[in-house]
């Protein structure tokens, strides 16, 4: 199975679900120097950059990258601008949005839902499409935001749950429980959830990777 990832940033979601599922081919776009080719050239991943000029050349040159040698499954951005056509509409494009929508769209989420004195910390995984995270939710995490966290260590749950939700994706990918019509997904039924994870993952190896990156005291699993 092939995954394509739009990344913009350090990566640290990717490249630990990357460290999880070995047996995945990750084809991974980003659109400036960032911490995540370096993460990249370390594991061994295909890694193209495609500098911004603009929304439609971006889009274009990257859903032509994907597409390459047989295309990908899916493709999974963790990315800070908008994109569009034909990423949007060609490709199975997802988005990892680390708040819970559509209560914190936009970005600085988790330090926004902190600052307003939200009671749970959440991440969505949804439909891109050309407007800013507003596409068809497909997962969601959630757990209480507890007084003790520091910022940083939030920002590590909020990791542990882009993580995750990567994990959901390629899972729900894995057991063809996503139907694709015309761009945008629709969840078979019948897929477990649990108190934190809407729907579920339970790949068991999947979960022990998760487990295996969590500090005492901001677990997800």
């Amino acid at each position: 199975m092939r995954i394509g990832i739009i990344c913009s940033a350090g990566g640290s979601a990717l490249l630990a679900a990357a460290e999880i599922c070995r047996h995945v081919e990750f084809r991974v776009v980003t659109d400036r120097p960032c911490g995540v080719e370096q993460g990249c050239q370390r594991l061994g991943l295909e890694c193209t950059r495609i500098p911004w000029q603009d929304q439609p050349k971006f889009s274009a040159t990257a859903h032509e990258c994907l597409d390459l040698n047989g295309g990908c499954d899916l493709v999974v951005m963790f990315f800070s601008r908008l994109v569009g056509r034909p990423l949007v509409g060609r490709q199975r494009l997802l988005n990892v949005h680390p708040a819970l929508l559509p209560a914190y769209p936009g970005l600085r989420a988790v330090a926004r839902a902190q600052a307003e004195g939200a009671r749970f910390l959440g991440a969505t995984l949804h439909a891109a499409d050309e407007r800013m995270d507003s596409g068809p939710i497909v997962a969601q995490i959630c757990q209480p935001l507890r007084p003790e966290w520091t910022a940083e260590g939030a920002q590590h749950v909020s990791f542990l749950q882009k993580t995750a939700l990567l994990l959901v994706a390629i899972e729900l990918t894995e057991h063809g429980r996503l139907d694709w019509r015309e761009g945008r997904p629709i969840l078979s039924s019948g897929w477990p959830i649990n108190d934190r994870f809407n729907p579920a993952l339970t790949n068991p190896r999947y979960l022990d990777g998760l487990r295996a990156i969590q500090r005492p005291g901001l677990e997800l699993v």
